[in-house]
């Protein structure tokens, strides 16, 4: 494909008024070329028959306005008869070699002197400067932040305000006592407290027994084997003194008879084996239990259980077999002993099946930055490890249908916005876009779903755009003062 740039031109006027900065312009009148000065509007003649660019036969070079050639410059020059001493320079001075026979047909040797008075500044280039910040390693300022270039390190200095002192905060701590301290101090005392009740009933028990052994002998009551005689006969009250019963005794006939006492218990209760005798079965339950402490292996409650204080639980799984939880406490507090490391996983899971046992949950990822996630279709069992694993080929990430209200995202029913502001930056990175309109070209779009092949949009006075098409071949893209198009070039004529 060619193309056509044709410029001024003219058959009859021998040189133009006047031309454009470097415009160019050519007249058969002389088969002359001219162009435009780029400093005034003159016209000078640069090429055609009268300015050879290779001198032939009959013809010469042309001198300026001055009289003086503007430029030679030539590989071998070759000088006639005439004989050249020096050629002066403004104030630079050339010499060149001598001649022999009036000729210079020797190799010249050049030398220029150049003018003491002349002084030149040599600016070198600056390399890139990196800006550096306290790089000293010492902080600088209350606040400064310091940059240590040897070990690549980035240091924060002494900041004031609320908090400045704190260095920890042991959030387990209850009058300079750790939990843990308080509750083996608390163990400690219970169980000394139990072990003098026991031991100090035990002996009253003994006092009284023996005592009564005593009575009872002494008025006839009892043999002295302490088995019943002739029932006797209270015609008033009797007091007994202390009496205290050592030895193996037996009260009664388990299932026919009856104790009662109404006397205030002074001593440990102890059995004399462990984990062999009751208190009570399922058929005969005492009514109610009261104690300051109860220490036991195991526990069942077959009614409601209701605890005035806390509740601690110092084993790791509690397992609630029961239809809902109502809790009225405004928060569910989880990993509330994770205060030295941060290693496990904190969230709720659920069980389901679908034929298989799986999990769905929503739970903090510890191993991931801590990133909050939702599951489904995992088939590990989460109980005893504290980890949900992500790498686990059933692992499936779980889907959150809800409405969002941030600070540049806004969802509803009906519409999705997002809004960036002074404070909030929107950026939004995707492989495609699709729009159901066309953005407007005020809001940097074209305004138009398709374009015309091969076709160019041109800004218009609505801010819009509109379609430039291809033009024929050898045409070239060019303004006509009021609107772009595809045309030939062309200089017009003079």
């Amino acid at each position: 494909m060619s193309t056509s740039i044709k410029i001024k031109r003219s058959q009859s006027t021998a040189t133009p008024a006047s031309l454009d900065s470097g415009e160019l312009a050519f007249t058969s009148n002389g088969d002359i070329l001219f162009i435009g000065s780029p400093t005034s509007n003159t016209v000078t003649a640069i090429g055609g028959k009268r300015y050879p660019g290779v001198l032939t036969a009959n013809q010469a070079l042309v001198a300026n306005s001055t009289s003086y050639l503007d430029v030679i410059k030539t590989a071998n020059l070759y000088i006639g008869t005439s004989t050249i001493n020096a050629i002066n320079a403004i104030s630079n001075t050339t010499h060149l070699g001598a001649a022999s026979n009036n000729e210079l047909t020797t190799t010249w040797a050049i030398k220029t002197y150049v003018d003491s008075s002349i002084s030149y500044t040599v600016t070198s280039g600056s390399s890139n400067a990196q800006v550096l910040f306290n790089n000293s390693g010492i902080v600088g300022g209350d606040a400064g932040l310091t940059y240590n270039a040897s070990t690549d390190t980035l240091t924060a200095g002494n900041f004031s305000g609320n908090g400045a002192a704190v260095t920890s905060v042991d959030a387990a701590t209850v009058g300079g006592n750790t939990s843990t301290a308080l509750r083996n101090y608390s163990d400690t005392m219970a169980a000394t407290a139990y072990s003098n009740a026991v031991s100090y009933a035990g002996t009253i028990a003994a006092t009284a027994y023996s005592n009564a052994v005593a009575y009872a002998a002494a008025n006839s009551y009892v043999n002295s084997t302490f088995a019943p005689k002739a029932s006797p006969t209270f015609t008033g009250l009797v007091t007994a003194p202390d009496v205290t019963i050592n030895g193996n005794t037996t009260i009664g006939s388990d299932g026919s008879d009856s104790i009662t006492i109404t006397a205030l218990v002074s001593s440990n209760v102890m059995p004399i084996a462990n984990n062999t005798y009751h208190i009570g079965n399922n058929s005969s339950r005492w009514a109610q239990v009261h104690a300051a402490n109860v220490h036991a292996v195991s526990g069942n409650f077959g009614g409601s259980v209701q605890i005035a204080g806390d509740l601690n639980v110092a084993g790791n799984l509690v397992t609630t077999d029961v239809k809902s939880v109502i809790v009225s406490d405004p928060l569910i507090y989880l990993a509330g002993n994770n205060y030295s490391s941060d290693l496990v996983d904190i969230g709720i899971a659920a069980n389901y099946n679908d034929g298989n046992n799986r999990h769905t949950g929503f739970f903090r990822d510890a191993s991931d930055g801590g990133k909050w996630k939702l599951f489904y279709n995992l088939t590990q069992e989460l109980s005893g490890n504290n980890l949900v694993d992500v790498l686990d080929a059933t692992y499936r990430i779980g889907s959150l249908q809800t409405y969002l209200d941030s600070s540049a995202l806004l969802t509803n029913a009906t519409s999705v916005s997002i809004t960036a502001n002074s404070t909030v930056a929107v950026s939004i990175t995707a492989n495609t876009l699709a729009l159901s309109t066309a953005l407007a070209g005020t809001s940097g779009g074209t305004g138009r779903a398709t374009t015309t092949n091969q076709s160019l949009l041109v800004g218009n006075t609505s801010n819009g755009y509109d379609v430039l098409t291809l033009g024929t071949s050898g045409q070239v893209l060019q303004s006509n003062g009021t609107a772009l198009l595809f045309d030939m070039m062309d200089g017009g004529s003079f």
